[in-house]
């Protein structure tokens, strides 16, 4: 058996040099996914909701989820701040208010039982029958996750269904709102709405939250992207751990319920009609994961691990086996990396293609590439797949004879753009161990199509050492930018 190690020692050492201290300021990324757009709504100042009766939430859990999610509907930094586009792959369509009211409607089906309405909801009956969701599928997946939930347990996930995107807002509205902005970096949406939330405790005080039910909101808050980053590659189930030890301190895992009851409303508010069945078995595979660290007793990160090591042995029984020994053992790449990175670059890139991106780039971006995705505490990214792995090998079809780049081209340019990021960070004073990565201004680029896809490739293909890309990111020149600040890196691009 070729056998895969959980941790070798590196084979290379990168060189330690001083990094320049250029920054650039937000006001210069023209195009910036998280900044103001088009249509938004201008803002009156926003004031906390004069003194009012306290919200009756003394009924039974149904009771309790419509109260609270029309309450939240209601509230202006819901149906003006966030009045905008919700994400890249909504650039013209749904908002993100309109995301919102889509997850207090399921919320309400969900407390109910009544999965055939929640199934309409995401019905697609004309997708092929492989790719359909059905009703079962739904049940199998959310009934074990809210069949033993509390009244808290509810409180606290409508709570978080109505409140998680707040990161999203137009910060045209939000400088506008009289909300207390201080730490809201506009870099990384869930980071900014745990922010957002802790700054201004009047958003939550309707609620009847206790401390313990408050802090549970912010941290499945900040933690809500972690599903779809970690189908992605772009996250880390030890994001996870204080979860873990929640669900340690109170003896049961409710909450860890609760974060993937979350997970899965949240992708299914957003996909509606077009979830898959893919989508559905990704969220399944998570559940297993995470039960079986609850259950054994072990940190998420750790059974991460345990699965990539897993997953990788029996992948190097294959073809590919002397391509992903190789990249172990003379590129250093760590086993949670490793996997990571083919999480990220999707299927058409092979490991031998990924192999012979790394000996190109040579042994510092391979050392920083394993320092930003192997550890513990690591980077979780937002659109980055989309930006430069997958989603750009779609574009420029790498795959097929008259794609317009190599697979290898997509390999190496996620790899210096995850490494310098790290690099940038790595500079930054007062930073977060477990920091963010967005990319998605460049995102809605290369959704574009494949002219604009190969113009975002090109701009990597100027990247050639981690220190000189960070100057050329952060300077004047390059139509893809970079700005970090405490909570992590966006990557912006400039039209």
């Amino acid at each position: 058996m070729n056998k895969i190690s959980p941790a070798l020692p590196l084979q290379f050492t990168a060189p330690a040099r001083p990094l320049p201290k250029a920054a650039l300021s937000p006001e210069a990324v023209v195009c910036d996914g998280f900044g103001p757009g088009d249509g938004q709504v201008a803002a009156p100042q926003y004031a906390p909701p004069p003194t009012q009766a306290a919200l009756d939430l003394s009924g039974s859990p149904k009771e309790l989820v419509r109260t609270i999610g029309d309450h939240i509907l209601a509230q202006s930094c819901i149906t003006e701040g966030l009045n905008q586009a919700y994400s890249p792959n909504h650039p013209s369509g749904m908002t993100t208010r309109v995301h919102i009211e889509t997850q207090v409607q399921m919320m309400n089906h969900l407390v109910e039982g009544q999965f055939d309405d929640l199934h309409k909801m995401v019905d697609n009956p004309e997708a092929p029958e492989k790719l359909r969701v059905s009703k079962e599928d739904l049940q199998n997946l959310l009934g074990p996750l809210t069949q033993d939930l509390s009244a808290s347990d509810w409180k606290v996930l409508t709570v978080v269904a109505g409140f998680h995107d707040l990161g999203k807002m137009s910060p045209e509205w939000a400088d506008k709102s009289g909300l207390d902005l201080k730490g809201v970096e506009w870099i990384a949406h869930d980071y900014d709405s745990e922010t957002l939330l802790r700054n201004n405790p009047d958003l939550m005080k309707p609620y009847g939250l206790n401390s313990e039910e408050q802090e549970k909101v912010l941290t499945l808050s900040r933690l809500h992207s972690l599903p779809g980053q970690y189908f992605f590659g772009e996250g880390n189930l030890s994001a996870y751990q204080p979860l873990f030890g929640t669900a340690a301190k109170e003896g049961n895992d409710s909450v860890l319920k609760l974060a993937r009851a979350h997970g899965a409303l949240d992708v299914m508010s957003a996909l509606n009609h077009k979830l898959v069945k893919p989508v559905v078995d990704s969220h399944v595979k998570l559940k297993s994961v995470v039960d079986a660290a609850y259950g054994e007793h072990v940190s998420p990160g750790s059974k991460f691990r345990q699965e990539a090591v897993a997953q990788l042995e029996k992948a190097s029984e294959g073809e590919d086996g002397s391509s992903l020994l190789a990249i172990q053992q003379q590129c250093g790449l760590g086993p949670v990396a490793l996997q990571r990175l083919q999480k990220l670059v999707g299927g058409d890139v092979k490991p031998h293609h990924l192999l012979q991106a790394l000996e190109k780039v040579g042994p510092e971006f391979a050392h920083a590439f394993d320092k930003a995705m192997d550890r513990q505490e690591t980077l979780y990214g937002t659109y980055v797949a989309n930006t430069f792995g997958s989603g750009l090998a779609r574009a420029l079809k790498v795959a097929q004879p008259d794609g317009l780049a190599r697979p290898q081209d997509v390999a190496e340019a996620t790899i210096k753009m995850v490494v310098c990021a790290q690099r940038h960070r790595d500079e930054l004073p007062d930073v977060r161990s477990e920091w963010a990565l967005g990319a998605q201004a460049p995102s809605l680029v290369v959704a574009a199509g494949a002219p604009q896809a190969l113009s975002v490739l090109e701009e990597t293909q100027k990247i050639y050492s981690p220190q000189q890309g960070v100057t050329y990111l952060t300077g004047p020149s390059s139509r893809l930018t970079m700005r970090g600040g405490e909570t992590g890196v966006e990557i912006g691009w400039r039209a």
